[in-house]
């Protein structure tokens, strides 16, 4: 009980007031400032018109003080002065008529401690009238006042960085996964080698160029259908070779003897028809594809299951 007191009072409480003599709609500033703390204490009674008590008046009736002096601004300000810190807030004010006031304040808690500031005390008058001048309308501001939000406050509102954050992780999932899908159906959907020799094939059947008197043009490309399919299956360059040549590449491959000879007939007909001006009926052209797709089919790997 006894060192109850220095602990409350151990930090210094200053009030100033800019002047004490304003006019009426003139703006002022009071200061409060605590010397030794670094953050100013909580607010208890926060009202948008400075706590005053009136002494004189000129024009109010009934000694009625309401709305009498308004906040127009409210700041808050930490002077660092060496080995002393200072808290420091700014009220500015104005008075709507003629009278004199003490600024008493509003009320602050300080470690369970209420207080209030030392008052100011303030003069108010109108302006001096002057002859066949028009008085001047006094412009009114208005401001919602709130108090200021501690910086150490314990209710931080931590949400909308919480929300920007979990939207932003979602945002990068999604676009992985998509990412992911089209690469997988990228991969489902391409062709092998088997299908896109299979598809030339039936567009070369479908043109049915031995029909439009295209028929060495037909075989040009039939040949080149199958020495295509052949150098990129077995990675041996059949399109530069004579059949001859192509013989003896196919010697070297570990393939069936059958399927050699088969190919050996297909390129050596081919290069009968390429040269030649017979005709050729649709039955034996029918044999030639038959004998093709089985070629390419029986020469595939069979592909592995997923």
């Amino acid at each position: 009980m006894l060192f109850s007191p220095f602990t409350f009072y151990g930090q210094e409480y200053r009030s100033s007031i800019s002047s004490n003599e304003v006019k009426v709609g003139d703006l002022f500033t009071l200061t409060y400032s605590i010397i030794g703390s670094g953050r100013f204490p909580e607010v208890i009674d926060s009202d948008k018109v400075f706590p005053a008590v009136l002494l004189s008046s000129d024009s109010l009736k009934n000694n009625s003080k309401e709305s009498l002096v308004e906040i127009v601004k409210v700041t808050d300000t930490l002077l660092n002065n060496g080995d002393t810190v200072s808290a420091v807030r700014s009220f500015n004010l104005m008075v709507w008529d003629s009278c004199a006031l003490s600024l008493v304040g509003f009320k602050y808690s300080y470690e369970g401690l209420s207080f209030q500031f030392p008052p100011c005390f303030i003069n108010v008058s109108y302006y001096d009238s002057e002859e066949n001048v028009p008085i001047k309308d006094i412009k009114e501001y208005f401001n919602d006042w709130k108090p200021s939000r501690d910086v150490h406050s314990k209710n931080t509102n931590y949400w909308p960085y919480l929300i920007g954050f979990l939207f932003l992780l979602a945002a990068v999932f999604v676009f992985v996964w998509l990412r992911i899908r089209a690469q997988k159906r990228g991969v489902y959907f391409q062709k092998t080698l088997q299908e896109m020799t299979l598809d030339q094939i039936e567009f070369l059947r479908r043109e049915e160029l031995w029909k439009k008197d295209h028929l060495k043009q037909h075989f040009v490309r039939f040949s080149h259908i199958l020495r295509s399919y052949l150098t990129d299956r077995f990675e041996l360059s059949f399109l530069d070779k004579t059949t001859e040549q192509s013989k003896l590449i196919l010697e070297g491959l570990s393939m069936d003897r059958d399927l050699k000879e088969n190919i050996l007939e297909l390129l050596n007909s081919a290069d009968m028809v390429k040269f030649a001006d017979s005709s050729i009926d649709d039955v034996y052209i029918a044999v030639l594809f038959d004998q093709l797709i089985t070629i390419v089919n029986k020469t595939s790997p069979i592909p592995e299951e997923s």
